[in-house]
């Protein structure tokens, strides 16, 4: 049920009700579906089938591969001097010798590790599937634990001492690095779960919900200062450019003036680029999509006009997208396939495979729910048993467990059942 499009309705307010579960998994199987990283000539990505690899990135030979207790890391692993640092469904965060691909250390969580990786200085952060943002030393010892109040699939930006991190709880966090205290909070109408980190220019942030806004935030205080709707879904952060914020969403990839959210303009495509990391080079935006019934995948290069340079198309999706970095362009498919090709043609230098088959998504209850009651007057948002704070938004009151929002929504006094989560 697409809920902006079954009702037709007005600006008001509305009282939230939110409630999480597990809707989606992956079984065992040779899938990528993760960000991978370049470093010094190697690519790095996990893989379904519980693996994470390390390629030549001129040959595409396998270095070596490690074997973790689940999937191997959904998202973007991160590269500190010798050590490589990935998640994996069995709940831990692995630290392995990058270049012998040796095990260090690994950090148990108490849910699945989805999320990406991020180190600052001598910390690393990361999110967990049991609510919580961690951070810890080198050596793998916990400094402090976040609790948030939703499952942590996002992946981490630091700068400035700053950690900003999306919650399944629909919230954006900035936290203290050193303390791990909350400096604030902003709240959307959806959960937030992103591939790629929270997306930083300047003093500015931008990060997509599952509510189809992009937002941009002022980093410091964590006020709006704009928000631009899509039709559906977005799982991503983007890439800002030349003054420029290219995006996919569920409807299309779009090209947003970042001093106003002024829409610039719009590609309509047949597959979905709404969790694709973004890459510019060479004046050129790189991004990946895939089909919803998982038959084809795609790696699309367009131009700061909109103009498609060239297309690569895999059979199976490429939602994560793409990596570039000294001048490679890598990416992985759910078809089990590694890939290298040209940034200038498309076309493919080599590929690798992972072996088996691809993964098949296991849907539990098809989505993530939000009960959202529609009413007349002032909404409230309240969630048992956890005191709150809020981030002061503007022209919104806000106290310790009420929280005013206005509605882009409304009609009578229903309760209807949104569409949300991660897909």
């Amino acid at each position: 049920m697409e809920f902006e499009k079954d009702f037709d309705l007005e600006i008001s307010d509305f009282g939230v009700q939110k409630i999480y579960s597990l809707t989606w998994d992956h079984e065992y199987g040779g899938t990528i579906a993760c960000v991978p990283a370049i470093d010094q000539g190697i690519a790095y990505f996990g893989c379904d089938n519980y693996f994470f690899y390390a390629l030549d990135i001129e040959t595409g030979k396998e270095i070596w591969n490690f074997k973790s207790g689940g999937c191997a890391g959904n998202h973007p692993p991160t590269i500190v001097g010798e050590i490589v640092f990935f998640g994996s469904y069995d709940g831990y965060l692995y630290a392995l010798n990058k270049r012998t691909g040796e095990f260090v250390w690994k950090f148990k969580t108490g849910g699945k590790v989805v999320s990406g990786v991020s180190s600052s200085k001598d910390r690393i952060v990361f999110g967990s599937r049991d609510s919580y943002v961690y951070c810890l030393d080198f050596q793998g010892n916990e400094i402090w634990r976040f609790n948030t109040g939703g499952e942590i699939i996002s992946t981490p930006s630091i700068i400035e001492e700053r950690i900003y991190i999306g919650s399944y709880d629909g919230c954006m966090y900035c936290i203290d690095l050193g303390t791990g205290k909350e400096m604030w909070r902003f709240r959307t109408g959806g959960a937030i779960g992103n591939f790629a980190p929270v997306n930083i220019h300047e003093d500015k942030i931008f990060f997509g919900s599952w509510d189809f806004n992009m937002y941009c935030l002022d980093r410091h205080t964590g006020r709006e200062i704009w928000k631009f709707r899509t039709g559906r879904g977005i799982l991503t952060n983007g890439k800002v450019h030349d003054g420029i914020l290219y995006f996919g969403a569920k409807d299309g990839f779009h090209a947003i003036d970042i001093s106003n959210g002024k829409e610039k303009w719009i590609i309509k495509l047949g597959y979905l680029p709404h969790a694709s990391n973004v890459c510019i080079h060479k004046n050129r935006i790189y991004f990946g999509g895939g089909e919803n019934d998982y038959e084809r995948g795609i790696l699309m290069c367009v131009n700061q006009e909109r103009k498609v340079l060239w297309e690569f198309v895999t059979n199976g999706p490429s939602w994560a997208g793409p990596q570039i970095k000294e001048g490679k362009l890598v990416i992985g498919s759910w078809n089990c396939y590694f890939y290298r090709l040209d940034p200038e043609t498309g076309k493919e230098i080599w590929k690798f495979r992972t072996g088996g088959n691809p993964s098949k998504e296991k849907v539990i209850d098809h989505s993530e729910i939000a009960l959202v009651t529609i009413i007349t007057g002032e909404g409230i948002f309240k969630e048992e048993g956890r005191e709150e704070k809020y981030s002061p938004v503007p022209e919104v009151q806000v106290s310790e467990d009420v929280y005013d929002v206005k509605s882009e929504y409304s009609a009578g006094s229903k309760t209807y059942k949104v569409e949300t989560g991660y897909r």
